[in-house]
């Protein structure tokens, strides 16, 4: 995904004001977000969805072992994280993809999708990620 350059700014200046916040030590996430220079966006169980200055979305384990790093290319995950972190991130509102025509009712929130004002208290997300469609 190319994006514009100031956006990319935007996503490292987010990214070094994560590396510095010593909150941001759950999961040692400040630690692997310097080291893959990524800003992460969404966290489950197992894993991180963070994003880089160029728009690659990457994932890895914030487990013990082995992180894997590798890029994300399941468009439902790139899109869950991507509209996630956008409610973190306001800024990121731009990569959010629109739903294409193609696209397909989230089969568990009936495509209602959720309020970004209503997922910041929630701690797990629809399938969908909020967005209330699925990519095909």
């Amino acid at each position: 995904m190319s994006i514009e350059s100031t956006l990319a700014e935007q996503i490292e200046t987010r990214l070094k004001a994560y590396i510095a916040n010593p909150d941001n030590d759950a999961l040692n996430l400040r630690k692997l977000a310097a080291q893959y220079e990524a800003l992460p966006l969404c966290i489950d169980w197992e894993r991180c969805w963070a994003l880089r200055t160029d728009g690659r979305v990457v994932v890895f384990s914030h487990e013990g072992g082995q992180p894997d790093l590798r890029e994300e290319h399941d468009p439902r995950l790139v899109n869950v994280a991507l509209f996630q972190g956008a409610i973190t991130y306001p800024e990121l509102k731009a990569l959010v993809p629109l739903r294409s025509s193609d696209a397909k009712d989230c089969p568990y929130c009936g495509a209602g999708g959720i309020e970004p004002d209503r997922l910041e208290e929630q701690h797990i997300v629809c399938y969908c990620g909020g967005l209330g469609w699925v990519p095909m």
